[in-house]
């Protein structure tokens, strides 16, 4: 019986050991897939203001071409 003793507490070590591995390979993840997440956010948000920004440019360049128009 006191061979078992040692085996036992080996055995608890490693299940805590992996258990420690896990958590930490669990927060990795979720701090890549919380930076994946903020990555599509910007991307959205810089798409929107793209647009945003061409429809202004495209509406200037039309005002300014009917207003050549118009004077010419």
């Amino acid at each position: 019986m006191m061979r078992q003793e040692p085996r036992k507490t080996v055995l608890s070590l490693e299940v805590a050991h992996d258990a420690q591995e896990n958590g930490a390979r669990c927060a990795r993840k979720a701090e890549v897939e919380g930076c994946l997440g903020n990555l599509r956010t910007m991307r959205r948000y810089s798409a929107h203001d793209a647009q945003e920004m061409k429809e202004v440019v495209f509406s200037d360049l039309d005002q300014w071409v009917d207003d050549t128009s118009a004077g010419a």
